[in-house]
């Protein structure tokens, strides 16, 4: 390589640090703008997150009300909910009479009301769903079971075995 080869390429490899060293400094800069528009956790108001945090209690209170067992009141069929989560998280086993695979199962709280979701995956159940909503007056959930294989939706009630 000859000297002005050389030269050429310390160079270019001086100007490529050069503008990596501006680009880093550029995006400091910008980071700490970002910041600075953000409003401090002491000036927020502390009513919002009060309203969330008693919403969240509300929700679990709520969503925690679905645990038990559920009885279909047309047949031998069971749900039940071990566990549900305010995250939505729920441990649900399926029965008729025997095990039935529960590929899906979630829960929500809407307008202070808990909906329960659950998809089960089995032999003669591929991809058959549950959408339920608990009324908390009667203890019973009520909603529609679609029926995959039949692409058929029926109306279904579960009431709470004591």
């Amino acid at each position: 390589m000859t000297t002005q080869s050389k030269n050429k390429s310390v160079i270019l490899f001086v100007v490529i640090a050069a503008s990596v060293l501006l680009l880093l400094i550029v995006m400091l800069i910008l980071q700490k703008t970002d910041k600075a528009a953000l409003p401090s956790p002491d000036k927020t108001s502390s009513i919002s997150n009060t309203a969330s945090s008693s919403q969240s209690t509300a929700a679990k209170s709520t969503l925690k009300s679905l645990e038990g067992k559920w009885v279909r009141t047309d047949g031998d069929y069971m749900i039940v909910i071990e566990r549900a989560d305010v995250d939505g998280h729920v441990v649900a086993g399926y029965f008729n009479p025997q095990p039935i695979k529960v590929s899906k199962a979630s829960a929500k709280e809407n307008e202070g009301k808990a909906r329960l979701f659950i998809e089960l995956q089995d032999v003669g159940y591929p991809g058959c769903t549950y959408n339920l909503t608990l009324n908390q007056e009667t203890d019973q959930m009520y909603g529609q079971y679609f029926q995959a294989a039949m692409r058929e939706t029926y109306e279904v009630v579960f009431q709470r075995l004591k």
